[in-house]
């Protein structure tokens, strides 16, 4: 649902023209799943040893996977 309002978002609202969707799907897709590691983690399957913030964790946490998101982004 989140990839194909983005598809609308970036075609409709952006005007940006990507023939095959790539930029708003992946870029969608992976936005949701890094900010979901913050949130949903867990030691038991994690190699950190840090859990997400509805398990405990800090909420420094989705700071630096917002970091990791905007660098991405920027690159």
């Amino acid at each position: 649902v989140a990839s194909y309002v983005s598809v609308l978002f970036f075609k409709r609202v952006l005007k940006i023209d990507d023939a095959l969707d790539v930029s708003s799907i992946h870029g969608t897709s992976s936005v949701i799943g890094v900010i979901s590691v913050a949130l949903f983690s867990t030691t038991q399957v994690n190699s950190q040893g840090v859990n997400g913030v509805f398990f405990g964790g800090s909420p420094m946490l989705i700071l630096y996977q917002l970091l990791g998101i905007l660098v991405s982004v920027l690159w």
